[in-house]
């Protein structure tokens, strides 16, 4: 397929429904897996309660993975589509751009995150009211 020019995003988050900047929940998927949500709003913490199920717990250690709920996905370069509004990727992220429910999601996963052991792999994904 074509290159196309990345979307626009299909909107921002208003700031009396923004959490704190420090905000974050955690989940500990039997010791073995870490989950850190930062800056999601309620409604992304249900989805992801909903998700995971009762996992949600404070973590002693650093994160596995870490989600950052962003006004705005960064993209480097051109996106390229792979499927019809699925899922793209750029030069150096992979997009999904559909939940398993065919409802819109916007969540990019950086490549030079993935595999790094001195960090957690990140995330970034727009609020569920903005996509």
């Amino acid at each position: 397929m074509d290159a196309k020019p990345a979307p626009a995003d299909p909107g921002a988050r208003t700031t009396d429904r923004m959490p704190s900047p420090t905000a974050h929940v955690e989940y500990d998927l039997h010791g073995i897996v870490g989950v850190r949500l930062v800056g999601a709003t309620p409604a992304d913490v249900a989805a992801v309660d909903g998700q995971l199920g009762s996992i949600r717990a404070p973590l002693d250690r650093e994160p596995d993975i870490v989600v950052r709920f962003v006004d705005r996905l960064e993209l480097g370069s051109r996106v390229r589509y792979v499927g019809l509004d699925a899922a793209a990727f750029t030069d150096d992220a992979f997009l999904i751009l559909r939940s398993r429910h065919k409802s819109p999601a916007r969540t990019q996963i950086a490549f030079d995150s993935l595999g790094s052991e001195s960090a957690a792999n990140q995330f970034f994904s727009l609020p569920s009211a903005a996509r």
